[in-house]
């Protein structure tokens, strides 16, 4: 037959039932009817059950086996083994009505040093606890290079790394609704190197609040 009982395969699986004359032989793989005698190729990540049922025709007695096995794909790897892959869509853009009398909400550092890249984080809701699961992407003019994508209401993203010390405005719009954080860049940061065991008793400078 080609395949043992739950045997597991990389992308693809291949296998055929030798018929004998005098008898019928019905074959189904996941339910649909296969022709039974030619080689049958499976290159869908799935699971599956393969039932052969052979008659003798003299008698009219009869013989089945079961047969599962697994496909799964080499871009998955073994923690999807039984899982259909699937990609998923791209998010469709929320029209204009769903932003409505919602409010965007924006977090960054307070203060931060040059040279590294600055987080920001925003969410749409409409109050407390009641999100708004909207997709789109948040811009600021003053980093149109940098959108912020928002997933079912919440989203992430990086802004380029300050050169000098300074405040940035981080205007954030998205549809009808807006939000501004500042943020300040460190003119000059000092940095404390560590390494090896640290001792119990440290010490460590406060660090700057999101807001």
């Amino acid at each position: 037959m080609g395949i043992t009982d739950r045997q597991i395969f990389t992308d693809t699986a291949s296998f055929s039932v030798p018929t004998n004359a005098g008898f019928t032989y019905e074959v189904t793989l996941n339910g649909t009817n296969l022709p039974a005698g030619v080689t049958h190729v499976v290159n869908r990540m799935d699971y599956y059950d393969l039932v052969v049922r052979r008659t003798q025709l003299s008698d009219q007695s009869s013989f089945s086996q079961l047969v599962r096995f697994i496909v799964r794909s080499s871009q998955r790897g073994s923690p999807e083994t039984g899982l259909i892959q699937w990609t998923p869509y791209p998010p469709i853009p929320s029209g204009a009505g769903q932003f409505a009398g919602g409010q965007l909400h924006v977090v960054t550092p307070q203060q931060y040093p040059a040279g590294l890249e600055i987080p920001v984080i925003a969410w749409m809701d409409d109050g407390p606890g009641n999100g708004r699961r909207v997709n789109g992407n948040v811009t600021s003019t003053a980093f149109v290079e940098r959108p912020l994508p928002l997933r079912r209401g919440v989203g992430h993203a990086f802004l380029p790394a300050a050169s000098s010390g300074g405040t940035l405005t981080y205007d954030a719009s998205i549809r009808s609704v807006s939000a501004s954080k500042s943020i300040q860049i460190d003119a000059s940061t000092t940095w404390s190197n560590v390494a090896g065991v640290l001792p119990a008793d440290a010490v460590w400078p406060a660090i700057p609040a999101f807001t």
